[in-house]
């Protein structure tokens, strides 16, 4: 989680470097926390990971964010109940859920999900979703 981001893909938008949009991954897979942080602060976002429901919904009280990235199956809470709980504290926040299970995008889009996207995930694909879903909630 150094932040180097020598992994861009390309430049950020000139607006997203002054504004850095705050987004919050919840993933209780490490290794995918610390690839897409340092990769997604290169692209001109403010990163915050939590491996649990419990540090994320923690994080949510504490800070703003303007994106919520998920992962759907987090342990015993899991995903779908944070999109729920999400979607019902904070219903102005928009929540992308990754997942490797492709019949669950119905399940997430009704608790409140933007978007549902199916691991493994293309980077790419995962920050044009950012900054839509971002740029939608303005």
């Amino acid at each position: 989680m150094n932040g180097s981001g020598q992994l861009a893909l390309h430049d950020p938008n000139e607006k997203e470097r002054e504004r850095g949009l705050r987004v919050l991954i919840v993933d209780d897979d490490g290794d995918l926390l610390e690839t897409l942080e340092p990769i997604l602060e290169a692209q001109g976002f403010r990163v915050y990971t939590s491996s649990t429901v419990r540090d994320a919904t923690r994080a949510l009280s504490e800070r703003e964010f303007d994106v919520v990235v998920t992962d759907l199956a987090l342990g015993a809470t899991g995903g779908l109940a944070f999109c729920e709980s999400i979607a019902r504290t904070r219903p102005s926040l928009p929540v992308i859920v990754l997942t490797g299970y492709g019949d669950a995008k119905g399940a997430a889009m009704r608790l409140g999900a933007r978007r549902v996207l199916t691991k493994p995930i293309a980077v790419d694909t995962l920050v044009t979703a950012l900054r839509e879903v971002a740029q939608s909630a303005r």
